[in-house]
């Protein structure tokens, strides 16, 4: 503490002193013994309080309190005052004096309690004027109420945002402004604030003065006296009406955002699948009826690819994709090679060491192997961007934990702390002097981050700070092995160990040119088949054939794939047919549909041909 104290006596500052050393603990005393002291004191005004005798000789105590006043009126001041001198004390109080204490030695242990107080009032006045001129100035709107809930205080944010003048709302209760529909609930709520509970942001409604409903986010607090008993209550209330809005556009555009990709993706995997299918019907020694058939169907579905992606290029500028990754077993070994292939030539031309490290052991991982290849392509080509020349850069991989750790380090220009949170957000750069420009648009490590989250895995970086290189280090979960369901053999014996010969598959697709190749791929490798395209067609093939395996697709014309599969279940020879979705529809709600309508397996277009025989096979099987 530091006490400007105006005193001539030299016994009575060290009583002082020593009075309040004791209460306090230390205190700078800043003596004024004469004019010229004094007013260098008020010039610095480097103290927290003031004590002034009110017997001087070169000025009045009173005059002395009204100097300290007049340069710092907020200054705590007490006066010494002899005993009779009542009449002096009353005439400070008046100049703006906060207590006296008579000047005797049994007084001077009252002075630092005095002292004490006189900072307190002073403290609790500043926060109380702070207080209101937050309270004034809030574009919320404060509100206080008694525990029954009627106003007690309203400040100008209230209200601009209901519409009542303090004087309208003042003493009347709150529900003036609750929708009929909500004062049960705000009931419950009060009772929960006399319990002593603080309510924090709930969203809610509240009626203005000309009826309109608005949303609000609501904080409620209890007032408390000394002794803990409620004796009112604070509530804060913000509109949120901008922000509803903006959230309701958002998951506007986001559920037409979803629409378009489902439906774009359902239309650009439609036209592969019987692409897909064609290509095994050029092999040599198919019919030559078959093969041109696949060459015409070829034709007609790069047409219609060609002007679906011309429509895409027309919408690409206002859609932001959800990736589909798949979801094969992989030798990660192999993919991190490949990436280190695609960028050695950009390492050797920047004249940069590229060092690779690879247990002995698969580094199994469940995935996409093309998005797995860009994720390590992403940070290598970062790496080789962010690393001056003659640098190193490493790439390492292993097992722990159950994860797959790969690393990929460099001693380049390194990574502020302050960048870090933000290193994987979109079009973020660094700035690197002394590298050649890095390029690019700022993709690559937010590219790669999303990739990695939709493989199940977590990304982080790691850097010391600028000019001690960077870590960049994925976390994958680790797949274990799982048997390949036959050795690669040739075509017509795998035919065989598929045990094809004499099963009847029912294809029912509402593309002719999908369900057609699908049909002749299916008869080479010795199934008979019958095709439907549509859900009636469909069921009547059914109830006569009753097929072992059905492929539905799920979007057909009037009864869609779903409701069929529910009605083959329903039949009593169909509890133990195998039901698989070949379709368009690839998104994770959609299997979830799928298995909800009673299908085996949801296997999305275009489909590769080995995988759907041997999908078929073990549903052959497994329904045998």
């Amino acid at each position: 503490m530091r006490l400007l104290l105006i005193d001539e006596n030299p016994h009575d500052r060290d009583l002082v002193t020593r009075a309040l050393s004791q209460h306090f603990g230390s205190v700078m005393v800043l003596l004024a013994r004469d004019a010229h002291e004094l007013e260098q004191s008020l010039i610095h005004g480097e103290f927290d309080a003031a004590i002034i005798d009110h017997e001087l000789r070169w000025i009045t105590g009173i005059e002395a309190l009204r100097r300290i006043k007049r340069s710092w009126p907020d200054c705590p001041v007490l006066m010494f005052t002899a005993s009779e001198s009542t009449e002096v004390a009353v005439e400070a109080m008046r100049e703006g004096l906060d207590d006296y204490v008579t000047k005797t030695p049994q007084h001077y242990a009252q002075l630092p309690y005095a002292l004490g107080a006189c900072l307190d009032r002073r403290t609790a006045e500043h926060a109380r004027a702070q207080l209101a001129a937050v309270v004034e100035s809030s574009d919320d709107a404060i509100i206080g109420m008694t525990p029954e809930g009627f106003v007690t205080s309203w400040n100008d944010g209230a209200a601009r945002l209901l519409g009542y003048t303090g004087d309208e709302i003042l003493g009347q209760s709150i529900e003036r402004t609750m929708p009929p529909d909500l004062r049960e609930a705000e009931e419950a709520t009060l009772a929960r604030i006399a319990r002593g509970e603080r309510i924090n942001h709930y969203e809610t409604r509240r009626l203005a003065k000309d009826g309109r409903a608005i949303p609000v986010s609501v904080r409620l607090s209890p007032i408390l006296d000394r002794a803990g008993r409620l004796i009112g209550i604070s509530k804060i209330a913000r509109d949120i009406t901008e922000r509803k809005q903006v959230e309701e556009a958002f998951r506007l555009a986001d559920r037409r955002k979803d629409a378009f990709l489902a439906t774009l993706a359902h239309e650009l995997r439609n036209p592969l699948a019987p692409i897909r299918y064609a290509t095994r019907l050029l092999d040599p020694g198919v019919p030559p009826q078959m093969a041109s058939d696949a060459k015409k169907m070829i034709d007609r579905q790069l047409a219609q690819m060609a002007h679906l992606l011309d429509d895409l290029l027309d919408v690409s500028r206002v859609t932001r994709g959800v990736l589909e990754i798949g979801h094969e077993q992989l030798d990660l070994r192999e993919i991190i090679e490949s990436a280190v292939a695609s960028v050695k030539v950009l390492a050797e031309v920047a004249h940069q060491e590229l060092a690779v490290s690879l247990p002995a052991e698969p580094l199994s991982v469940i995935g996409d192997a093309v998005r797995l290849a860009q994720i390590i392509g992403n940070l290598l080509h970062n790496a080789t961007k962010y690393t001056p020349p003659d640098g190193h850069i490493s790439v390492s991989a292993s097992v722990a934990g159950g994860e797959v750790i790969i690393s990929v380090k460099d001693d380049g220009v390194g990574i502020a702390s302050e960048a870090l949170p933000m290193i994987f957000e979109l079009f973020v750069q660094l700035e690197a002097p002394g590298t050649r420009p890095a390029g690019g648009l700022g993709i690559g490590l937010s590219l790669a981050r999303d990739l990695v989250r939709l493989h199940g895995g977590q990304i982080e970086a790691r850097s010391r700070g600028p000019g001690l290189g960077s870590e960049f280090i994925v976390r994958l979960p680790h797949a274990r092995e799982a048997p390949a369901l036959t050795e690669p053999v040739a075509a017509a014996e795998k035919i065989t160990a598929l045990g094809a010969s004499g099963v009847c598959v029912l294809i029912v697709d509402d593309n002719v040119d999908a369900a057609t190749s699908l049909s002749y791929v299916l008869a080479l490798a010795g199934y008979q088949t019958a095709v439907a395209h549509d859900g009636n067609r469909a069921l009547e093939l059914a109830e006569k054939l009753h097929p072992p395996v059905v492929l539905l697709d799920i979007g057909l014309p009037f009864m869609s794939g779903h409701d069929v599969a529910r009605r083959l279940r329903a039949a009593p020879w169909g509890q133990d047919i195998r039901l698989i979705a070949v379709t368009g529809w690839g998104h994770e709600s959609d299997r979830a549909k799928s298995l909800e309508a009673g299908f085996d397996t949801h296997l999305t277009k275009p489909i590769d041909p080995e995988m759907l025989l041997e999908h078929i096979a073990r549903a052959v099987r497994g329904a045998a």
